[in-house]
């Protein structure tokens, strides 16, 4: 019998596969407009788009279980595909709605952007819950007794979170693909930055909690801050759970993604159904 003997140093298929798939990805980089260059970049981020391989299940609740014409719609938008036939004035703003569908993602004339938003602190809530945190959903005083201003910085807060301090996150999404985003090489970190941190850290200062910004883009990316959050919060309800940590982290992300996709496509979906595809 002859056997063929795999030449050692050789790579294997996955490394292949992979140093191809790299290869492809930079040359449709480098072909495409700004645009499309920022999409497939922003694609490529750790946690962008795990909905397209969880399951749907009710284990956990219905996050991971979309509606048809939700999903095809997300699908659409991966794809970098049109979601609408024409470029048509949008319906509540009367700016004009690109046929990709990026203006629907980022117009204010409706609850939408208010709707994603509360659907992620709405997750990082229960999250909490499970963890047997004790969260607090946008406390009030959280910058001390002397701040008047009634600001709730914590759309989600923990009293005790380590240190004997407590934990106020501040949950946003933002899209990337947003003229103030686009030529932004990590916008996710540079909105943490610049629009949280900026306008709350000073306010922390002599309060008993910590203050964090987990910023999400529309692909289900987060800034590594949110990330190290979210994986605490795993950690404490894996084990509450009773349920082995990588696969508890496994639906958790998937959840989040579902949840942020199923907020976009409505969107969508939302500005004008006759239009859509």
């Amino acid at each position: 019998m002859n056997v063929t003997k795999v030449h050692e140093g050789a790579p294997s298929q996955r490394t292949g596969s992979e140093t191809l798939d790299r290869k492809t990805l930079d040359r449709l980089i480098e072909q495409g407009n700004d645009r499309e260059k920022q999409r497939l970049r922003r694609l490529d981020c750790k946690h962008a788009n795990s909905w397209i391989t969880s399951l749907p299940s009710a284990t956990d609740g219905r996050d991971t279980i979309m509606d048809p014409k939700i999903y095809s719609t997300a699908v659409a938008r991966l794809l970098g595909l049109p979601v609408y036939n024409n470029s048509i004035p949008c319906p509540l703003c009367q700016q004009s709605m690109d046929v990709l569908g990026d203006h629907a993602l980022c117009c204010k004339k409706t609850q939408d952007t208010i709707t994603r938003h509360n659907r992620v602190r709405n997750l990082m809530f229960k999250l909490g819950e499970l963890g047997v945190l004790s969260p607090q959903m946008e406390k009030l005083g959280l910058l001390g007794p002397t701040d008047d201003s009634k600001r709730r910085p914590g759309d989600v807060s923990f009293a005790n979170w380590r240190n004997g301090r407590g934990l106020a996150i501040d949950v946003a999404v933002i899209c990337p693909l947003a003229a103030s985003h686009l030529h932004q090489e990590e916008p996710c970190e540079i909105y943490a930055e610049r629009q949280k941190h900026k306008r709350y850290d000073a306010g922390f200062k002599g309060s008993r909690y910590e203050f964090a910004a987990m910023v999400f883009e529309t692909s289900g990316a987060v800034n590594s801050e949110g990330n190290d959050i979210i994986k605490q919060l795993i950690r404490f309800a894996s084990k509450r759970e009773c349920v082995g940590n990588s696969s508890f982290a496994g639906r958790t992300w998937a959840r989040i993604s579902c949840c942020i996709q199923t907020s976009v496509a409505q969107a969508i979906l939302n500005r004008d159904y006759d239009e859509v595809r």
